[in-house]
């Protein structure tokens, strides 16, 4: 199954800056004296997190309480919503197991938050309600057990999971990883099962969790999901981490392996981040490539200090060439056939590859078998089992039916308005490709890709080519972020673009980044 979630329609509406301070000399000296005294007192801890929160009154409590640990030297927090990837496949508990193999726990903390799935498949977790677990010495150990059933796509879940996390678990440095489906940076991340469709958390509301811990800082923040890789997502995520791990194309089911960086982790926790990114990077794409079944991959380590001048090296490059991209569709048309179908009761017969869209490519129910290794569970010769199957694949039942390996429903990255950054840059002769291509070398620290992946470089733009609902739904979302006003006004263009049918042929383009040699340019 795939990580990549529903698009949100139309009638879904979701409800910056870091700043320097230069400091007098006699400032410093007395801010220098406040906290010496802040130390003697336990207000101030040392590490990133700093805040007179943690005298409050919920420090106290979980005091009293007996739930606060001593400070480790590392904490990472997985916000993990099993969803669909869980109930019908068990590839969140299978990603527990990797964290627990790791041996981390002493030296440096995991903490784990389980939600969004009717059924979890291993480690005794509850799958009515929302819990909190700490990996140690190879066991998965409960530690809050008082949350109820929370909604993943609520910003205040992720909030209130952060705060709780480094209360409890105080730490030197702070990593976060979001687990689940992705859909690119309009219509978010995260698929709960037991919520609506349609929901997602969007960007705009997963800036707002951040900002309401603004006061802790991550040395990353990776997303194990699809197509969150986007110069937007960089850009909302940077002034909460120095560091980001996320996906450009459609990401595997496999998704990160954990236990070789946790295990790093644990070993030396004093190893740094672009140690551990690279190790992330290079785990999945192996993981990846141990299986044709799993098809291609990219994963991209990126440094958000970086992301400013990308930013701006963007902008400037894009209202230079907006002729040659308006005339042209330079959307990515990669298809991802999902590895999950459930057939909808009542007749209807509708396609669900795990992610909420996808129809069959004869415009019918009809499931195939024609990729070599699709095959349905119930009798292994690639035909349902299933009772009251008419002669379009629907069943007319009350019930589900989950098949694995049967759904070949085709799903592109231009349905997401997928462009990577580089493979435009070398498409389109301008004076600012250079700067713009210079800026991508100086933000991808690392990337990663199958043999597939040949014309994608890390981190893609998003370009609304002939699609209104998609732009309105962007407009709301990328303003409510804090990106630039104008530079939102000026994509609309992009919906009624002479080229919006015309795509790109990226067949004889360089092969971007190559993650022995470095980049590639066109000579």
């Amino acid at each position: 199954m795939n990580r990549n979630t529903k698009p949100t329609p139309n009638d879904r509406r979701p409800q910056a800056t870091t700043y320097k301070t230069v400091l007098s000399f006699r400032l410093a000296v007395a801010l220098v004296a406040l906290a010496v005294v802040a130390v003697a007192t336990g207000i101030l801890t040392f590490g990133r997190t700093v805040s007179t929160q943690y005298a409050g009154p919920q420090r106290a409590k979980a005091a009293a309480n007996g739930t606060v640990q001593e400070a480790k030297p590392a904490t990472v927090l997985v916000y993990m919503n099993g969803s669909d990837l869980e109930s019908a496949a068990g590839e969140a508990s299978s990603d527990i197991s990797e964290m627990l193999k790791s041996g981390i726990g002493n030296n440096a903390n995991v903490i784990i938050q389980t939600m969004g799935t009717q059924q979890w498949q291993d480690h005794n977790i509850a799958s009515d309600h929302t819990q909190r677990f700490a990996v140690k010495n190879g066991e998965l150990s409960l530690v809050d057990d008082t949350l109820g059933q929370l909604d993943t796509t609520d910003p205040k879940t992720l909030s209130d999971f952060i705060r709780w996390s480094v209360e409890n678990y105080p730490a030197e440095r702070y990593m976060l990883v979001l687990w689940n489906h992705g859909a690119g940076p309009v219509y978010g991340f995260g698929y709960d099962e037991w919520q609506g469709d349609y929901a997602a958390l969007t960007l705009n509301e997963m800036q707002q969790a951040l900002k309401e811990n603004s006061d802790v800082h991550f040395d990353f923040i990776g997303m194990d999901c699809c197509i969150m890789s986007s110069l937007e997502t960089y850009h909302v995520l940077q002034p909460f981490c120095d560091y980001a791990i996320l996906s450009e194309d459609f990401e595997p089911g496999v998704g990160w392996s954990y236990a070789n960086w946790m295990r790093m982790l644990e070993n030396d926790p004093t190893t740094d981040t672009v140690t551990l990114g690279k190790t992330v990077v290079d785990d999945m794409i192996a993981a990846v490539k141990e299986d044709p079944e799993n098809g291609d991959a990219t994963l991209a380590l990126v440094d958000e200090s970086a992301i400013p001048a990308l930013y701006n090296a963007w902008i400037d490059f894009a209202y230079e060439n907006k002729d040659a991209l308006l005339g042209t569709n330079y959307s990515q048309e990669i298809s991802q056939r999902g590895r999950f179908v459930r057939y909808k009761p009542n007749g209807h017969g509708e396609a669900y590859n795990g992610n909420g869209f996808g129809q069959y490519p004869d415009g019918y129910a009809q499931p195939y078998a024609d990729n070599g290794y699709g095959q349905y569970p119930g009798d292994n010769y690639g035909q349902p089992s299933q009772p009251n199957q008419d002669a379009y694949g629907w069943y007319g039942t009350d019930e589900w039916y989950d098949m694995w390996d049967s759904d070949m429903s085709y799903v592109t990255l231009s349905d997401y308005y997928v462009t990577d950054i580089m493979s435009v840059a070398n498409s389109i002769n301008s004076t600012k490709a250079a700067a713009l291509k210079s800026a991508m070398e100086k933000a991808v620290v690392y990337f990663g890709k199958t043999s597939g992946e040949t014309n994608m470089a890390g981190i893609s733009v998003t370009l609304p080519y002939g699609d209104s609902e998609f732009y309105q739904q962007l407009v709301e979302v990328f303003k409510a972020c804090g990106i630039d006003s104008n530079y939102v006004d000026w994509l609309g263009q992009f919906v009624e673009a002479a080229g919006a049918d015309d795509y790109y042929s990226y067949d004889a383009q360089p092969s971007g980044y190559d993650m022995q040699l470095g980049y590639q340019f066109a000579a």
